[in-house]
């Protein structure tokens, strides 16, 4: 994967990204697995491990006598199904990652068997978009009790389509095409933060009064139904936002969108939404801002207003 580099970078702000400017995406494998017992989120009480199982799950091992009690306790009970496909790990409940890592590993095992329901826990259930992305893929689902153990008899597992944050090109582009079908548009959004629980804009105020003067629609996504917000984001050309899991709606822009993220300044290591920018042919944008933590995931920002509006104008 090489990645186009951002529109406004500066030469200063080159070692933020350039680790990331070309990547080596791994092949998808798909295993074929019989007899396998699931017990909570965490397939760690497999019967029968297999090679690169780890590799395609992405859990540790277990011990051999945690797996020897694991195994006694099947004795309260185990229910059994047929078939079905396993597509996640540890962090697919998060709106990121079942959009760009769960659902590309989906996509993935489609090539290979279209029939085979996924099978998740029932607090998957708690995500509507979830259920409303599946249905959208005309994808059947199984959702399993994680205290009781569930035997089936086949099982798909689809490895990693890359490293989180990485992308399959061909995948994560088809998988926007299977969401959107038309669309287009010239719609400017602001994606507010006001009502997340963490990682703000400490003057949003301001912000959204300066971004309302180029014509930006302020929306707050947790608000909407992931229908309402793929239909939004289809008709939407410019985006702005906060490094957070609303950028992971440029997934339904189309070619030739453009996107601004407000970054934590210094931040290396959060490149996701600029590599995803890139493999969806979308013009990316950045602006470094001054934060009162050095860990992106919590950080609250102070914007430039001065150097937003430079931005803003670049992009227009």
């Amino acid at each position: 994967s090489k990645r186009r580099r951002p529109i406004n970078i500066t030469n200063k702000d080159i070692p933020l990204f350039e680790h990331e400017f070309e990547k080596n995406i791994r092949n998808t494998h798909l295993f074929f697995l019989n007899g396998i017992i699931l017990e909570d989120i965490f397939v760690k009480s497999l019967i029968n491990p297999q090679k690169y199982l780890t590799y395609a799950l992405n859990y540790s091992t277990v011990s051999i006598i945690s797996l020897i009690k694991r195994i006694l306790s099947f004795r309260r009970g185990l229910n059994t199904i047929e078939q079905g496909v396993w597509i996640i790990d540890d962090w697919s409940l998060g709106y990121f990652h079942w959009l760009t890592d769960a659902l590309p590993r989906l996509l993935a095992s489609k090539k290979e068997n279209d029939f085979y329901p996924v099978i998740l826990p029932e607090y998957f259930r708690q995500a509507t978009y979830v259920a409303e992305s599946l249905k959208l893929l005309n994808k059947q689902v199984v959702y399993y009790n994680p205290l009781i153990p569930l035997r089936v008899k086949n099982l798909l597992i689809t490895s990693h389509t890359a490293n989180t944050g990485n992308y399959n090109h061909t995948l994560i582009n088809e998988l926007r095409d299977k969401f959107i079908s038309g669309g287009g548009g010239d719609r400017k959004v602001f994606i507010s933060r006001l009502k997340a629980p963490k990682r703000k804009i400490i003057n949003e105020q301001e912000v959204v009064d300066l971004v309302k003067l180029f014509n930006y629609q302020i929306h707050y996504f947790e608000d909407y139904t992931f229908s309402k917000q793929i239909e939004i984001m289809s008709q939407t050309k410019h985006l702005i936002g906060l490094h957070g899991a609303g950028l992971t709606n440029m997934l339904f822009m189309k070619k030739g969108g453009k996107v601004l993220e407000l970054r934590n300044i210094n931040d290396t290591h959060n490149n996701c939404y600029f590599s995803l920018a890139s493999e969806l042919s979308i013009d990316y944008y950045y602006q470094l801002n001054e934060g009162d933590n050095n860990d992106t995931h919590i950080v609250n920002i102070a914007v430039d207003l001065v150097e937003l509006k430079k931005n803003i104008e670049k992009m227009e």
